[in-house]
């Protein structure tokens, strides 16, 4: 494991600062947009705080749709699929590339049971 995150150290850098950028982006467009109306969006703190739940699946599409804005829905579309579809499958595109890379490199590791039969 820790092999696997020593060779996709740097694609994971740079993916944190793609993603830090688009997460930042949506969460200062959440406080802007439903700032005055949505308590978790009131402070960009909080707005940080309610995207991260969002992106966990913890979200009330009510208090969206109470606004009565049509661009709550664009926004939350957007989000879904930008951050949650495309950035975290990219995430672990990069740790699976990883592992498959490091694991065919060590072709002569035995398996977990042969290494608990040898001990």
């Amino acid at each position: 494991m820790t092999r696997t995150l020593e060779s996709a150290a740097v694609d994971i850098a740079h993916f944190g600062i793609v993603f830090f950028t688009i997460f930042g982006t949506c969460a200062g467009m959440g406080t802007a947009v439903f700032g005055r109306d949505i308590t978790e969006f009131s402070t960009l703190l909080r707005a940080f705080d309610y995207c991260f739940a969002i992106m966990m699946g913890e979200f009330d599409m009510s208090d969206l749709r109470r606004t009565g804005r049509i661009i709550s829905g664009l926004w939350f579309w957007s989000f879904q699929i930008l951050v949650i579809l495309v950035m975290l499958n990219m995430l672990l595109a990069f740790v699976i590339d990883a592992y498959s890379e490091t694991k065919g490199r060590n072709t002569t590791s035995d398996t977990l049971f042969f290494q608990a039969y040898d001990m």
